[in-house]
């Protein structure tokens, strides 16, 4: 089933998070996965984390399902509120704007 909304990635060695969105969420991971075994991801401190801790080091959740034409407004809240980016130490997020 096709699932739609905001998704958070965890470094569970460092506490790190990735917060991003997709209309189909379980697509993304995949291709976060995809990406990062490859070491062709376009998020150089994911990417540089993964490589140090390993696949093992990361867990994928979803925050909220919602509605597409909701999800990049829901996204920013999310960002606003957790403040995952690497200028702040708390994440691995380089846009602050969804």
């Amino acid at each position: 089933m096709i699932k739609c909304g905001i998704y958070q990635i965890t470094c569970i060695e460092n506490g790190l998070i990735y917060i991003g969105s997709s209309k189909n969420i379980e697509q993304r991971w995949k291709n976060h996965k995809r990406e990062l075994r490859f070491n062709r991801h376009g998020n150089m401190f994911l990417q540089a984390d993964w490589n140090k801790y390993g696949e093992d080091a990361f867990t994928f959740e979803i925050l909220e399902q919602c509605k597409e034409e909701e999800r990049y407004n829901l996204e920013q809240q999310y960002l606003d509120k957790l403040l995952p980016f690497y200028r702040t130490g708390k994440g691995y997020n380089i846009s602050e704007k969804s």
